[in-house]
């Protein structure tokens, strides 16, 4: 290329010109801008495309064990021993549980639905929220009282004892290990629901055939602390209605159950 000022002269002059005049410094930069914003449109059309592809071709996500974690919940059931969490699951999985703690609460609470200890457990370790309704309704369920042996059951002392019902004991520390707060500032009693506990409740009585064993008697001796076997006193004494009257004093403290 020729400069400006040559081209010029050689024009003027009616000499014969072979080369072109060489451009500018304003166009030569116009010009290298130009294919430098070419050059961004197609790098950024690029990763663009390359995004989208990568979007689309993602495989769904993969949970790794799963089949081992809902069949060791299964194992876990109907047991109120509970089993420490890292005793069945490794610090990994752990970890992993609190990643992808959302896509198990479906299986989490089937499992708790059947009774599973180490469901409950589990539920309050990844502080799942909607393991309270599962719980709340197990919660309200009565059982019998666990009859332990040793206390004596003429007193109503020994029906109004947590450790007489290690289940509902479970539901309670679950919710409220879940909520963080009390289980009476949890679990809120409907006017239909209190009215059956105060009712069921109110047949709550002691058993008052219930006698200590004393070392007169050798077989008495061997039983000591156990309830005598008493069909007709097992129709006085209602394990549920104890139940009944006890959760009342969980769940509304205030009222201390029924009188």
């Amino acid at each position: 290329m020729i400069s400006d000022d040559v081209y010029v002269r050689k024009a003027v002059a009616g000499d014969n010109i072979t080369e072109p005049p060489r451009q500018s410094c304003c166009q030569c930069l116009a010009k290298n801008r130009g294919h430098q914003k070419m050059k961004w449109l197609v790098l950024f059309f690029s990763v663009f495309c390359f995004m989208g592809c990568q979007q689309r071709q993602e495989p769904p996500l993969q949970i790794p064990f799963r089949s081992d974690i809902v069949e060791h919940m299964a194992d876990v059931t109907g047991d109120f021993i509970l089993t420490p969490l890292h005793d069945v699951f490794s610090l990994k999985q752990l970890a992993w549980l609190q990643v992808h703690r959302h896509q198990l609460s479906d299986a989490i609470n089937a499992e708790i639905r059947g009774g599973s200890t180490l469901a409950i457990q589990m539920a309050v370790y990844l502080r799942l929220e909607t393991a309270i309704s599962v719980l709340r309704k197990r919660l309200l369920k009565l059982q019998s009282n666990y009859g332990w042996e040793g206390p004596d059951y003429s007193t109503e002392e020994a029906f109004m004892s947590e450790y007489q019902y290690p289940y509902h004991r479970i539901y309670i520390w679950a919710i409220q290990g879940i909520a963080q707060a009390p289980v009476a500032a949890v679990i809120k009693l409907t006017d239909a629901e209190r009215d059956a506990l105060e009712e069921k409740a109110a047949g709550a009585r002691p058993d008052k055939s219930f006698r200590d064993p004393t070392a007169d008697d050798p077989l008495e001796e061997k039983a000591a602390g156990t309830k005598p076997d008493n069909t007709a006193n097992d129709d006085l004494v209602d394990g549920h209605a104890w139940c009944a009257k006890w959760l009342l004093t969980q769940l509304e403290p205030d009222k201390k159950g029924i009188e």
